[in-house]
């Protein structure tokens, strides 16, 4: 199951966003993409994850302030130079 996105704070990931989501059948998603990824497939997905990683991040650090989120990777074997640019190992 390839994680797409994952955010973490100081004691590890607390969220992610993966297969349960983009290959998802039932119309209920919970996770870190807010449905932008769920049921759209790995491809759909990872593009829509790479061009959007960052806000994906900002807006789940918005919507739960009691979180201390600390970084967040997306799935760097597929990283292009300008996601690289946006998302540093």
């Amino acid at each position: 199951m390839s994680t797409l996105i994952a955010i973490y704070d100081a004691a590890g990931c607390i969220a992610r966003c993966d297969a349960r989501c983009y290959s998802a059948t039932d119309p209920h998603c919970d996770c870190i993409c807010r449905g932008a990824n769920h049921g759209k497939g790995y491809r759909a997905a990872a593009l829509h994850t790479a061009t959007a990683g960052k806000l994906i991040v900002e807006a789940y650090a918005k919507d739960n302030p009691h979180l201390n989120v600390t970084s967040y990777k997306t799935d760097g074997k597929r990283q292009n130079a300008k996601q690289r640019e946006l998302f540093p190992p």
